[in-house]
């Protein structure tokens, strides 16, 4: 049986449950190992890492946290514009375990627009999308590990299934184009397209149909009387 240790964080209880606001789920989602509140300070019991753990050993050679690793990169520039919107920068600086498969620039300039305005002006709807991106667990999941992997819940809820093919990862249908960028907080893999949860999609799919403009009626002509012919 693996040992526990306790670590006491700091942290606003807003700052904690910002996420689960967002998404209306319960505060084990975001710390599936358990948090015990007592006044502004959450302690964490947490599975001592194992001494043997690569992805352990990398979360301490890092300097930066995820935000910051994604904002340092470049390629996340919409990434990180939307987790700013939804308000879960927060949630991605503090403490955990996460792997976040990241879409970069290109992936989502390959969204169709409209779909993007639909996810914009809802950010409930925006949040949903965000957090299907990322799982969080007692240690983040390296590329290796992923290769072989059973699906895993994100913290939307919905699962990602893994698949190794063509020489590469795909998560869903989306290929990872750069694996294992660490931070201090959780480990980041690039992907080449947007994952939309099921759910979420049929949603969007509704909202189009409601955009489609009602086709018009062409006014009937109008008719002129024909004199009479006097007698």
């Amino acid at each position: 049986m693996r040992s526990l240790s306790m670590r006491i964080h700091p942290f606003s209880q807003s700052q904690v449950t910002g996420l689960c606001a967002q998404l209306g789920m319960g505060l084990a989602l975001l710390a599936p190992f358990g948090a015990l509140a007592s006044g502004t300070t959450f302690a964490y019991a947490v599975p001592a890492p194992q001494a043997d753990s690569v992805s352990a050993q990398r979360l301490v050679q890092a300097k930066i946290d995820i935000v910051d690793t994604l904002v340092a990169n470049g390629s996340f520039t919409t990434l990180v514009q939307l987790v700013k919107q939804v308000g879960i920068v927060e949630d991605l600086r503090g403490f955990g375990r996460f792997t976040v498969f990241a879409p970069d620039d290109n992936a989502f300039a390959a969204v169709p627009p409209d779909v993007l305005q639909i996810l914009k002006s809802d950010s409930a709807l925006l949040a949903r999308v965000l957090t299907y991106h990322v799982v969080s667990d007692t240690a983040p999941f390296l590329a290796a590990q992923l290769r072989d992997s059973k699906p895993l819940r994100t913290l939307e809820r919905s699962e990602l299934k893994f698949t190794a093919r063509d020489g590469g990862l795909y998560v869903n249908d989306a290929r990872v184009l750069q694996a294992d960028i660490t931070a201090t907080n959780g480990v980041i893999h690039k992907i080449d397209k947007v994952l939309v949860p099921e759910a979420v999609m049929v949603d969007i799919r509704k909202r189009q149909q409601m955009m489609k403009p009602v086709p018009s009626v062409p006014p009937v002509p109008s008719v002129t009387p024909v004199p009479s012919i006097p007698k």
